[in-house]
């Protein structure tokens, strides 16, 4: 069971041309960006209330259970 939308991850090839799209064009604002483990990751907000939008370079990543992080692995 759900119990709220805190996210909402956006995959991308160009995270730096996506934030400057959502802040320019949809008045969304940055929070964060890392630079980490050969990727980007952004976190914009989009309005109060609601879920923060985090783009992300793509990864080729398998995440079948959030919960428990059991099962988190690279994409082979």
């Amino acid at each position: 069971m759900f119990g709220s939308l805190d996210y909402i991850y956006i995959p991308t090839a160009d995270v730096d041309g996506e934030v400057m799209r959502y802040v320019e064009t949809m008045g969304a604002e940055l929070v964060w960006k890392v630079r980490a483990m050969g990727t980007t990751v952004a976190c914009l907000g989009v309005g109060e209330p609601g879920p923060a939008i985090l783009l992300f370079g793509l990864l080729p990543w398998i995440i079948s259970n959030i919960d428990s992080g059991d099962d988190l692995r690279p994409f082979t």
